[in-house]
């Protein structure tokens, strides 16, 4: 025995080592806190170029204008049996979407609600038409279009209304309504704050919109954020350079001159980025498209923001943007407008902070309880609660603990942060984006790390703080937005024991970020 130990001892002696050293590197790979070894992984949404949709197999169409109730334009597919767009505008000039719509297969009708009494009574009034010559339609409409796939799009004022039928929709047997797109809207909660759309709803707010000067249409969002009834998601793009009345065929006039800030720009900031009304246009036709394709079957080529499995894009079809998703059953671990704590979560767990500060503060209008200085979110006057976390060394860190009975999210689909820079604190650089690290362990040390820079989210929005006797407010909005992270790029933890969430403040020497929401979405 000994004879054989001895001549197999170096044998022996090399698989030990071997064995120990890798041990020694599946540990470092998956449980250390030193990122040369367990090295971050890369979320960028980087830009992707425009998707051009293929006119190969366009539809033929054709406009024609009709009289019952109130005046129509139907916008009518050489196709059967399409799904329907109705489309309710201050003004009936946006035939550059109609025409696109229809040529995608989309059956458009253009109203202006104003002229409308009964909109119920407009949708039986062409339901009619799909089955049988009618005086109003003769036989134009007949086999054109499904009722059962009815989406709604609302422009400016009319967005309240189509808000208004996404809480109260017409019986399903009238139609089925499977998406709501609110653009630049105008919106009135009353006494609404409670009552849970029944349709997907989607928000696009321009950054320089003149006209609805409060980007009424954050609200919505603002609103449901808080809400554990939700049962359709909520979306919000927010256009940079855009304006209100571009999204007409032939604007009155520039809206965004109405604002301080673009009709006398100061001297000591960047030149503000301006898109030209065919510029918004084109955006608007091709990112509709891709909405009602989402909500109609799914079928999308590009990322849009409303697939919760995905990042949150910096760009679509080529132009910069920030994007908000909320959807049913997410469950919020940090939602400070709901449990104003800085020492627990949403959820009942530890808050730790090393090396960092943490305090509560409340985005306000009224001047008295406005302690976010300088912090202008989009929406109208609704107080929101946030976490601003600031460092001013490379070593600062934010940890959250999960109780055991949240632990498992095997069952979600992202990780999504709602948060922005602040845009007055001297910790951040001016001009450039804040740049940090995420890390989730799981319950026996193993920990994924997220690298998150070059999102729009992180960046400080193109303006300069405004003050006066009463607050301080920044010269444009600085609204909050989603960075989310898909969760199947967590290959080293166990997702069904996830036992904390952490922010690691190590890309830069200092900052200040404020936080919204931290939760998990399916």
């Amino acid at each position: 025995m000994r004879k054989f130990i001895k001549k197999y001892s170096i044998f022996f002696s090399s698989i030990c080592t071997i064995f120990v050293v890798y041990i020694t590197c599946i540990y470092f790979y998956k449980f250390s806190d030193v990122l040369t070894f367990n090295r971050p992984k890369v979320i960028s949404s980087d830009a992707k170029v425009l998707q051009t949709f293929s006119t190969d197999n366009a539809i033929s169409y054709e406009s024609k204008d009709f009289y019952s109730s109130t005046y129509i334009k139907a916008t009518i597919p050489r196709t059967d049996y399409n799904p329907i767009v109705y489309i309710l505008s201050d003004k009936l000039d946006v035939s550059y979407l109609t025409n696109y719509l229809a040529s995608f297969g989309y059956l458009c009708f253009n109203l202006i609600p104003s002229d409308i009494y009964d909109l119920e009574n407009v949708f039986k009034e062409i339901n009619s038409s799909f089955d049988a010559i009618t005086v109003d339609f003769g036989n134009s409409l007949i086999n054109k279009g499904d009722k059962g796939s009815v989406s709604i799009i609302g422009i400016g004022k009319a967005g309240n209304y189509v808000f208004n039928t996404a809480l109260f929709p017409p019986d399903s047997s009238l139609i089925n309504l499977v998406s709501t797109l609110l653009i630049a809207p105008y919106i009135n909660f009353n006494n609404n704050q409670k009552t849970i759309p029944t349709a997907p709803i989607g928000v696009v707010l321009p950054e320089f919109d003149g006209i609805t000067r409060n980007l009424d249409g954050q609200t919505i969002y603002n609103n449901y954020l808080f809400s554990e009834e939700l049962l359709e998601p909520i979306s919000i793009l927010y256009l940079f350079g855009a304006n209100y009345n571009f999204f007409y065929e032939t604007p009155m006039e520039d809206d965004a001159l109405n604002i301080e800030v673009i009709k006398n720009p100061p001297d000591d900031i960047e030149q503000i980025f301006r898109l030209s009304k065919q510029e918004q246009q084109n955006f608007l036709r091709n990112y509709t498209l891709e909405f009602l394709n989402f909500y109609q079957n799914g079928k999308v080529t590009t990322n849009i923001g409303l697939n919760s499995g995905e990042i949150s894009p910096n760009i679509v079809f080529n132009h910069k943007v920030l994007t908000s998703l909320i959807n049913a059953d997410s469950f919020s671990v940090i939602l400070p407008g709901k449990t104003p704590f800085i020492k627990y979560n949403n959820l009942g767990g530890d808050i730790i902070m090393n090396n960092a500060s943490i305090s509560y503060v409340r985005e306000s209008y009224i001047a008295p309880y406005d302690s976010a200085v300088s912090f202008l979110h989009p929406g109208l006057f609704v107080d929101i609660g946030l976490l601003n976390l600031s460092w001013n060394v490379d070593t600062g860190k934010f940890t959250t603990l999960i109780p055991d009975i949240h632990q498992d999210i095997s069952e979600y689909t992202s990780l999504s942060i709602w948060l922005a820079t602040n845009p007055s604190s001297s910790l951040n650089a001016k001009f450039k984006e804040q740049s940090f690290i995420m890390t989730i362990k799981d319950d026996i040390g193993r920990q994924e790390h997220i690298l998150l820079k070059s999102q729009n989210a992180l960046e400080i929005p193109n303006g300069k703080e405004l003050v006066n006797k009463y607050q301080s407010q920044w010269s444009t909005f600085t609204p909050l937005s989603n960075i989310r992270i898909p969760l199947d790029i967590l290959t080293k933890i166990n997702k069904k024991n996830i036992a904390s969430i952490s922010l690691n403040f190590n890309q830069t020497q200092s900052g200040s970020i404020y936080v919204g929401d931290i939760r998990f979405l399916k």
